[in-house]
Formats: structure tokens, sequence, C-alpha cells
């Protein structure tokens, strides 16, 4: 039995009590045996990003891959909204309460997520109080190309002023890859990812040498640096060339272990090559060890602790990563329509256990249980107001068994986890097999039919979840 998307909802983070702390599953997952996380502080929210530009896939396409890591109880909600005048048609990732955690997918194929990136900046400069939340939804509402999708946010920026410290926002369609960072106020850059290259971005600013007069390949608010002169931040005389993320950036969140080590793991898991923990060594972007497909993108997320792992946040799947996206997407042709040509490969949970399933651009409907309201209008409405006691208030939820499985890992990680990696795998290799046999029968077929075919195809993957 299938529900409108308008349903759709996916709930996360179910708390606990221990030693007088509230931990959430997220905190606990995968072999804590301490009552407390390991770490915390800003190093629980380690969102990770990769990037990868379409000459250096395998089969052409842009892929934006992101793990989305936050503290505390979470529920994430996915909707598909119905067009409006002036709005495009989206699939919405939410994180009820969250300011900065959603990420979106329109209807013509341009996907927005984000990255934690503090900045520098301790002034605020702001319009009616500034905003957050705003520059990723009008991405989704207002963008037909990622190109547009970065103007849209710069101005949402330079308009209301951002009412945080930075963050760096994930754009992409399939023809092009950015990243916008921006910062306290009204100032912001972007740089497009090489169609050629792979980038990866941890929780701090990488942009990092511009050229503002390459219109192509850079955009940015006018004051960039001449703001960073009048600061006194930047010296061009004494300094030299413009780095971005040495001006802009923090450099504690440049150098602290959980970015540079999971930055490190995404390096070598995807060149072969070994790298250092120096980050001034890392490049912008780089070549990897062969074209890149999606089964690579769920590798690197993947990446998470093991029981002799010291450094576990060094991996990329940390323990509040609460759910993972990975927009696959494709230019249109005659055999290939726009619905099947764009997917978002959505993993619930830790990637390191949960496989990604395919959500197609032409679906409208999805698997029963994954419903918190049947309007998005309403989840609008209530995002920063309906926030607590998720599984109490919707125990119908198809995540809690996603949450009852982390349970009965978590009693005996060392022990059950190898056979939860190993069933993981085995589904996912059934599911990456049998992409391009699924999309080619779907060639000519339209409209209702179309869209029945890509809900069901969803719907019984989740069925064969053990």
């Amino acid at each position: 039995m299938l529900k409108s998307l308008t349903n759709v909802v996916v709930s996360f983070g179910m708390g606990r009590i221990k030693a007088g702390v509230l931990v959430t599953m997220s905190l606990l997952s995968f072999g804590s045996k301490a009552d407390t996380p390991f770490y915390m502080g800003d190093e629980l929210d380690n969102c990770f990003a990769i990037l990868a530009g379409k000459n250096i896939t395998a089969d052409g396409s842009v892929l934006l891959a992101h793990n989305e890591d936050d503290s505390g109880e979470q529920m994430v909600n996915i909707y598909l909204t119905q067009p409006e005048q002036g709005i495009a048609q989206y699939f919405w990732c939410e994180l009820p309460k969250q300011t900065n955690s959603d990420s979106f997918f329109n209807k013509y194929g341009v996907a927005v997520a984000s990255d934690y990136c503090p900045s520098i900046e301790d002034r605020r400069d702001y319009t009616d109080g500034g905003t957050v939340y705003l520059v990723r939804k009008t991405v989704a509402e207002r963008a037909r190309t990622a190109r547009e999708g970065v103007k849209v946010a710069g101005e949402v920026v330079e308009r209301l002023g951002y009412n945080d410290t930075g963050r760096t926002y994930l754009i992409a369609d399939a023809d092009e890859a950015w990243m916008i960072s921006v910062m306290r106020g009204r100032h912001w850059v972007a740089q497009r990812i090489p169609d050629d290259k792979v980038v990866a971005i941890p929780n701090n600013y990488v942009i990092d040498k511009i050229n503002l007069a390459d219109t192509v390949n850079f955009m940015a608010c006018d004051s960039l640096i001449e703001y960073a002169v009048e600061r006194g931040w930047y010296d061009p005389a004494k300094d030299g060339d413009f780095s971005f993320k040495r001006v802009y950036g923090r450099e504690d969140r440049y150098r602290a272990d959980h970015n540079v080590l999971r930055h490190r793991s995404a390096l070598q898991t995807l060149t072969g090559n070994e790298f250092s923990t120096d980050p001034d060594t890392y490049p912008f972007s780089f070549d990897p060890k062969h074209k890149v497909t999606v089964e690579d993108m769920i590798e690197a997320l993947s990446s998470h602790k093991s029981e002799t792992d010291t450094c576990h946040v060094g991996l990329i799947c940390s323990d509040c990563t609460v759910y993972s996206t990975i927009f696959q997407l494709r230019k249109p042709t005659a055999e290939m329509s726009p619905e099947v040509a764009n997917v978002m490969w959505l993993c619930i949970g830790h990637p390191c256990t949960e496989p990604y399933i395919p959500w197609y651009l032409g679906m409208t409907e999805a698997p029963e249980n994954f419903g918190r309201y049947k309007s998005y209008k309403t989840a609008q409405e209530q995002h920063f107001k309906d926030t607590k006691d998720f599984r109490k208030n919707y125990p119908d939820g198809y995540y809690w068994k996603v949450v009852d499985r982390f349970d009965v890992l978590n009693k005996d990680w060392s022990n059950l986890s190898p056979a939860a990696k190993d069933s993981k795998n085995k589904l996912q290799k059934q599911i990456l097999d049998n992409q391009e046999v699924f999309e080619n029968s779907l060639v000519g077929v339209k409209g209702q039919k179309l869209a029945d075919i890509l809900n069901n195809y969803a719907s019984d993957w989740y069925g064969k979840i053990k």
C-alpha cells in the first residue's frame, strides 16, 4: 500500500538516559561502550560532503554525496511539495526545528545540502534579524540550474544577512556542481567544481585561491577581499595571494582532528593514495583512482569506526549521522526522461549498516508508514513548533524499525556488526546491479504509469531490508 509523498516521514534519534545524562540513539550507535559519546561539543555535528564533476564519473553524472550529522533527538521527514505560482516543486528532507540540516531536490534536478563551516566573522549585520533557513529553501523554490542556485543563495545572504557563524552549501545539477561558502553577515564566495575533479568538504572552508575575473568558475559578493583588508585579516603586501579559507576560516577548525582525519579518509578512499595529517597538503580538488560511481560514494560515506579504531572521528559515518544522500544527476536523453535521469539515493540512518535506496525524481508516492503529516504545508507551519517526543507522538513511523536494529547492534557491536554490514552490502549490490536493467525497462514509459513503477520500486526495496 502506498501513500502520497506529502505524507512521507522518516524519524530519527530516540533518546535514552544513562547515568543521568540524556544520550540519543544517534550518539550511542555502533560500538560506543561508554555512557556518554566519544566526543562532545561542535564535533558532534560532523556533516560531510563529496562532489564529483560530470567528466570524472563513470556514467557522466554529477554526483553530490552528503552525510547529515546532528546531535540530540532528531526526526527526518521527506515531503514532496506541490507546484505553486513562482515556486518549483521539490523533495524536502526535513529535520524539525533545525535551521541548517534540510536537503532539497527540485523538479529541475537541482539538489542542495550543506556543511557547517564556522568563520571568524564577529559582526552582526542583518535585516529583520537575518536568516539561515531561507537560504536553501529559496534555492529549492527558485533555481532551475545549480549556477542560478548559487546566485539565489548569494542574493538571500546579501539581502537579509546570514545569522550564523558560517556554512558551505553544496548545489548541483546534471551539468555543474558548486559550493558557496557564507559567513555571518552579508559576505559569500562560490567556486565551481571542475568537471574532471572530485572535491571533499568537511566542517571547514576548503575554497582557497580565487579568481573573481573568472566568472565561469567563481562568484562572490562585491566586497569580499576589501572587507578582509578593512578588518585587518588580510594584507596583500604581506600575505600574498588571497586565500579564502585562510582569511575567513577558523584555524582551530581547519586543523581539528575530526575535520582533518575525515578529509584524509575521503582522499585516501577515492584516490587510493596515502595522505598525511597535515591539511596544508590537501588539494582543493583531486583525481580519483578511477572514474567515480555511486558505489564509490557509498564506500566513502560508509566509513565508520571499528572496535580497534582509536580515531573514529576521522571516519565519515559518525556516531551522529542521521541520514545520507547521494544525488545522481544525469542529463536526460531520448531514452531516459528527466524523471528517471535524476535520482536521490537515500540512506536512512547510518550508511555503514543501512542501504541506499533510489528515489527517482518521477516518484509521487512512498512506502506506507513514512508519514507524520498529511500535508507539507502543515510540516512547514510546524517545522519550528512540533519538535519533541517524536517516537511517543508518532509511534508508527517506519524509522523506528531502523532505531530498533541499531539498539540490537549496540548491545554487542563487535560480534553483531560484521553480519549486519555483510547483509547491507549484499542488498546494496543487488540494488546497484539492478539499476541499469530497471532503467532500460522504463524507456518510453510516461505519466502515471511511470510514477507508479517508480513508487513501487522504492517500496519493494524497503521491504527487502532485514
